[in-house]
């Protein structure tokens, strides 16, 4: 934001900033190449507002070979693959066989053959621009753009299926649900062939009793073992949709340092031309230089940070050092009509730990009604107690678990203020891009500004993306709470 404040000052100069801009067309236009002056016989000039320079100085200075067809009075420029051609005189120019439409058209002046300076840039890639300030074309060859490496696609469902192929946590609650309905239906085999042999109480009718508690313990059994399962199956998910958004957050985190890096970069080398001409200081200079370094020390931490994501997904999907383009919709989806109150009703009910705990206190209350006496059991006062702490757990987790949804739901509702702040953010530094571009077109602003404008512009998209897969991780924690169950501590 600080950065789009910056911005918002220059509307302010305009009257300054053009009365030097008048000044500085009166004098020479110089070109720089990667900081370092261009000399030609015919300087580059302005005419109707489209900057006019020597095509053969820069493109030869650029590695490119220059023919001219005198059969058909055309201009071939050619290095590697690409192959430009244009006629002087004509506005349309074709790159690679792609038309393209040029700002003015070309023309030859004392041999020398003078194209719009966008065209230069156009053509074979490279940065240029037209600097008011110092009466400057800058070039820079060093100027790239990151493109993303192609990675087979995996969508979010096709690695779920994998995972859970894979993941012997999944295995392991799977066999222990088996084996505990192994040992449920063993022990309902045996339960109706025995038979009390006591009067109501001693050792022959613990026996008994105990038989039935066993019974139903392994109902218990059973039953949590399908819950822990489920958790199990549930965690997984979220562990990989963690995953997943974290990577695309970090990906997009390092899209964004990209291109801070080649803004650092040309600040930096506009800095350098604008220092030959008295505008910057020494002290500038160093200050963008450093800029540049920090900003190239925090893509070497996202970097690591990226790799380390991926170690844990492949150690997910069980496969080697993989890269994937990640398939999953980022997608705004805000809450419409939502009644907390309501969610937390239906949901502590059926929350798998407030399961657990009831079946708890189940068991314990079992044991009071089977209490035998005369059979060296502990006291009766002492089950009692145990069913009435049971409860008491029981209660003390739902309290804990409405507190901890109401924070959760809280710190949503803080997440769509921001969104919306943000949005309204975005909109006005849209706008604000939209007078820049044109007072660039009236030659108030160096063209450098309006890419720091979409820089800044890029950077409100990227923290928007953020909160809205902030906001997805915390829907899930209120969706499924027991994902992460604080409530149970």
């Amino acid at each position: 934001m600080e950065r789009l404040k910056q911005l918002l000052k220059f509307t302010f100069a305009l009257v300054v900033l053009l009365a030097f801009v008048q000044t500085a067309q009166a004098r020479d236009i110089s070109i720089y190449m990667n900081g370092n002056i261009v000399e030609s016989s015919i300087p580059p000039y302005n005419e109707n507002g489209v900057t006019m320079v020597p095509m053969r100085t820069i493109f030869e200075e650029l590695g490119v070979t220059v023919k001219w067809n005198e059969s058909n009075k055309n201009i071939e420029a050619v290095k590697e693959y690409k192959i430009v051609r244009f006629s002087p005189g004509s506005t349309t120019a074709y790159i690679n066989n792609v038309k393209r439409e040029l700002d003015a058209p070309p023309v030859i002046i004392d041999g020398i053959t003078m194209v719009p300076l966008r065209f230069i840039g156009e053509s074979f890639g490279v940065e240029v621009l037209w600097l008011a300030d110092t009466n400057s074309v800058y070039v820079d060859t060093n100027f790239t753009i990151v493109e993303k490496n192609e990675y087979p696609e995996l969508s979010f469902q096709d690695a779920l299926e994998i995972v859970l192929s894979n993941s012997t946590e999944y295995k392991d609650k799977k066999y222990s649900l088996e084996r505990t309905e192994e040992v449920r239906e063993r022990l309902g085999w045996t339960l109706p062939g025995m038979r009390a042999a006591g009067p109501g109480y001693g050792q022959a009718d613990l026996q008994r009793n105990q038989a039935t508690q066993a019974l139903f313990s392994a109902d218990a059994s059973v039953k949590m073992a399908e819950l822990e399962l489920e958790i199990t199956i549930d965690q997984l998910e979220n562990r990989l949709l963690t995953l997943y958004l974290d990577i695309i957050q970090k990906e997009s985190e390092y899209d964004i340092l990209n291109q801070r890096i080649i803004n650092a970069k040309r600040n930096l080398s506009i800095a350098k031309i604008q220092k030959e001409h008295g505008v910057q200081s020494t002290n500038d200079i160093k200050k963008l230089s450093n800029t540049l370094e920090q900003e190239k020390q925090r893509k070497k931490i996202i970097e690591k940070e990226i790799d380390s994501e991926y170690i844990k997904l492949n150690k997910m999907l069980n496969s080697d050092d993989e890269r994937y383009t990640l398939k999953f919709d980022v997608e705004w989806k805000p809450l419409q009509d939502f009644d907390i109150s309501r969610h937390i009703r239906q949901t502590i009910n059926t929350d798998p730990y407030m399961l657990m705990q009831k079946d708890r206190i189940e068991l314990s209350e079992y044991g009071v009604i089977l209490y035998v006496y005369n059979a060296g059991q502990e006291p009766l006062r002492a089950k009692e107690i145990d069913v009435q702490r049971a409860k008491l757990d029981l209660q003390r987790s739902q309290a804990n678990y409405n507190q901890t949804i109401l924070t959760r739901y809280n710190q949503l509702i803080q997440l769509e203020n921001q969104y919306q702040l943000l949005s309204l953010n975005l909109e006005n530094a849209r706008e604000q891009l939209v007078i820049l571009e044109t007072q660039y077109q009236l030659g108030l602003i160096i063209e450098a500004q309006l890419h720091e404008m979409q820089l800044g512009i890029n950077e409100l998209v990227n923290e928007k993306q953020n909160i809205i897969i902030n906001y997805i991780k915390l829907y899930k924690l209120i969706d499924k709470p027991f994902l992460a169950p604080e409530y149970m501590q």
